[in-house]
């Protein structure tokens, strides 16, 4: 297969005179399988982990503004709450069909990039994506992630990594799918189909590559708790949510790494 950008005939070029045609888009919701109410349990000094995770994305240095994508369902009420109180826009749609939110912030807001985050993940790394939106803007494609050795960041469980997507692409790929599985994950179809979507990729840290057995994305009442303990031991120290204080904190502290691993293999993506 011909991996040249001249290959890729429908690449929408992005033009990155204004900053405001970027957005960060993060996606929550109320309901969870594992651990339901999980956006809004008290995390740390009375914050949830929505509050926190709007709070350090809004400090990125390119002053890109950060909308909240969440449902219509009454269940969300307070999550849009929380977003717009926390300083974020909010944008309420379909609870299925999670791509169908995403292009249309992207068109409301006349975006034509979009940084995707999970809100379940607080420890979301900022020096990492602000050298992923570097590398975008240096190199536009339709989409661009981390990969931890072959495998895009977005299906690991470090909790460290966002993703990036043109809006053309995200429009693109809700014309070509109908497939609940592709709509509820969003961004699966594009960088899955390289043939159709010009993706490019970062390698992830080395340092990240080899530490496996982390896991800080939230999913279940075991990785909240992990959480909150390196949440805590980072505040304690007055130190950042860098991947590598969160690593120096985990080895220091060898009993939560084990517990990361039973979490792991017991949910793994």
């Amino acid at each position: 297969m011909d991996n040249s950008p001249g290959a890729y005939s429908q690449t929408i070029a992005l033009n990155y005179s204004q900053m405001e045609k970027i957005g960060i888009v993060i996606q929550a919701r109320s309901g969870s399988t594992r651990l339901p109410g999980k956006m809004l349990k008290p995390f740390f000094q009375g914050k949830n982990i929505l509050e926190i995770l709007i709070e350090r994305l809004k400090s990125n240095s390119f002053g890109i503004p950060v909308t909240v994508a969440t449902s219509e369902l009454p269940g969300d009420d307070q999550i849009a709450s929380v977003a717009e109180s926390s300083g974020a826009k909010v944008f309420r749609g379909s609870e299925s069909d999670v791509m169908s939110r995403f292009v249309q912030v992207a068109n409301g807001q006349g975006l034509e990039t979009v940084v995707r985050v999970c809100a379940d993940n607080p420890f979301l790394d900022l020096a990492l994506f602000e050298r992923l939106v570097s590398d975008f803007k240096e190199s536009p494609s339709d989409y661009r992630s981390y990969r931890v050795g072959e495998k895009p960041a977005i299906l690991t469980h470090y909790g460290f990594f966002c993703e990036i997507v043109s809006a053309g692409a995200l429009e693109k790929a809700s014309k070509l799918t109908e497939e609940k599985l592709y709509r509820e994950h969003v961004t699966n179809f594009i960088y899955g189909n390289p043939g159709i979507f010009h993706c490019e990729w970062t390698p992830a840290p080395e340092r990240i590559v080899k530490s496996e057995n982390v896991r800080l994305t939230i999913d279940t009442a075991g990785d909240f708790a992990t959480a909150q303990m390196v949440f805590g031991e980072l505040a304690k120290r007055n130190l950042d949510c860098s991947y590598e204080n969160v690593l120096d904190i985990l080895e220091e502290f060898p009993e939560l790494e084990k517990g990361m691993k039973r979490e792991i293999d017991k949910n793994s993506k």
